[in-house]
């Protein structure tokens, strides 16, 4: 991405940060317009968990959008087949249950929506001044947050200089195919671990139910115990 960042902002990539945030969300989507493969093979469907805080630019998008996210629709097409959608390769349909590899007739009858989205890494910019004075400054009992700008926000300022989308010129990039496998394989990665711990915490929740039903026994033959 600094290769990316230096062919649109070649200014700001002489000497610089490009940082990963500990905390979610570590995704943003880029909507894209574009089309849609049609296909039987409802092995690709799974439950949608994880969400996108930020898109930008304009897409396809999918079902019953509300005003309020309209600016993201450069397009917007209702579902006419009972087959599964699925996005080309590079894509991901964001929609507001969460994120989803393919959709299905079913969104017509609901209040959902879904964008035809370019996933790419929540990265933010620092300069090397920032960061310097930054640190300079640690011996401070209480330090100020650094500021920071996201690389979509730099890269959509060069794609303004360069007339083009955002989305064609991560595209372009020839090193983006292997990020997209790894962007694959982290939400995999994460779904499962939510998985698991939505198992974890339904085991638990049965454990404290079945020990609460124990006590209120125990409680009554107390008081039958009790009884004169």
């Amino acid at each position: 991405y600094k290769q990316l960042l230096n062919s649109t902002r070649p200014d700001l990539t002489s000497s610089c940060w490009l940082c990963y945030d500990i905390k979610p969300p570590y995704y943003e989507g880029i909507a894209v317009p574009g089309n849609y493969i049609q296909t039987r093979d409802h092995g690709l469907k799974r439950d949608a968990r994880l969400t996108l805080q930020r898109v930008t630019e304009q897409g396809l998008c999918i079902g019953n959008v509300s005003q309020t996210y309209q600016h993201l629709c450069n397009s917007t097409d209702s579902i006419k087949t009972t087959e599964y959608l699925v996005p080309p390769q590079e894509n991901w349909w964001a929609c507001s249950t969460g994120l989803a590899p393919c959709i299905h007739q079913m969104l017509n009858d609901s209040k959902d929506f879904c964008v035809l989205v370019l996933l790419v890494p929540r990265l933010s910019y620092h300069s090397n001044d920032e960061i310097l004075l930054k640190l300079e400054a640690s011996h401070r009992s209480k330090r100020e947050p650094v500021s920071a700008l996201t690389l979509t926000v730099l890269l959509g300022l060069g794609a303004a200089r360069a007339r083009t989308g955002i989305s064609s010129l991560i595209v372009q990039n020839q090193h983006y195919s292997s990020l997209r496998a790894a962007i694959d394989l982290d939400i995999e990665r994460l779904e499962s671990s939510i998985s698991h711990l939505q198992e974890s915490l339904s085991s638990l929740a049965e454990v404290v139910l079945q020990n609460k039903k124990g006590l209120d026994l125990v409680f009554l033959q107390q008081s039958d115990l009790n009884l004169p």
